[in-house]
């Protein structure tokens, strides 16, 4: 495998491990308790796009 197909794929998970977390955050307040509703829905929405494109870029590869 190429070095830059490891690390997109690296960042799709990382970006899905935060998109889950940050979900049950906002639906069940684990872990953070709903300290802040306005992050939790920053965080998705940018963990989406981050989502979004390296399915993109995966699919050039």
């Amino acid at each position: 495998m190429k070095l830059s197909k490891v690390l997109n794929l690296v960042t799709l998970i990382i970006a899905a491990i935060l998109a889950v977390i940050f979900i049950l955050d906002l639906v069940l307040g684990l872990p953070f308790g709903r300290y802040s509703l306005m992050t939790d829905i920053i965080v998705l929405v940018a963990a989406g796009l981050i989502i979004w494109q390296g399915w993109e870029t995966h699919k050039q590869f």
